[in-house]
């Protein structure tokens, strides 16, 4: 069944619900609108001069799958995901989820699972990124080498871009951006700080 037009739930549960998986981004979105595309879930949070701001609301995920044959006290997996803040699900042979006893992430490549008794079954190893989504495509870098509480950016975008800004290697929110025009902007503190923004 196709519906078209709104659909007032009045706070009923929506249940069940499954978003088709997108290979591109809309043409014309509205602000609202929901996208399923590489493994990560988007939001388009506001449209400025005919361009979408698109916002992921879950991270971009890699997965391994480990099957563990024959039954042991400790698993060693070697995913090779190259991420030391991954994510072990463990299955037992019947599909049930289990928790072990104790998970050691030896290097950004191997964890070990220990159950304390032998056991076999299948571990999901997963690693996402966590800034929220796809690896991001920066247009422009600004950096900040004097102390200031106003970096004015002269970006030359054309449009409103999206901004980071880090100091150190800590992403901070700062007092105030406003953007001045779509080639400018300015980033305000309330004390002076030397970083970099990055502008998408």
């Amino acid at each position: 069944m196709r519906h078209y037009g709104n659909i007032n739930l009045q706070q009923n549960e929506l249940q069940n619900a499954v978003l088709p998986i997108d290979t591109y981004f809309p043409v014309n979105p509205k602000v609202g609108q929901l996208v399923f595309k590489d493994k990560v879930l988007y939001i388009c949070v506001d449209i400025q001069n005919d361009l979408p701001i698109w916002t992921p609301l879950t991270n971009q995920i890699d997965t391994f799958i480990f099957t563990q044959t024959f039954p042991a006290v400790t698993w060693t997996v070697a995913h090779g995901l190259n991420s030391g803040t991954v994510q072990v699900q463990v299955f037992g042979n019947d599909g049930r989820m289990v928790i072990p006893n104790e998970i050691t992430i030896v290097d950004k490549d191997t964890v070990t699972i220990d159950f304390g008794i032998e056991f076999s079954g299948r571990a999901s190893i997963i690693a996402g990124n966590l800034d929220g989504g796809d690896r991001p495509t920066y247009g422009y870098e600004y950096d900040q080498t004097t102390p200031s509480a106003s970096w004015v950016v002269n970006h030359g975008l054309g449009y409103y871009p999206v901004v980071r800004v880090f100091i150190g290697n800590e992403e901070v929110q700062p007092a105030q951006i406003i953007h001045d025009s779509v080639n400018t902007t300015r980033i305000l503190f309330t004390t002076p700080y030397v970083g970099v923004a990055k502008f998408m």
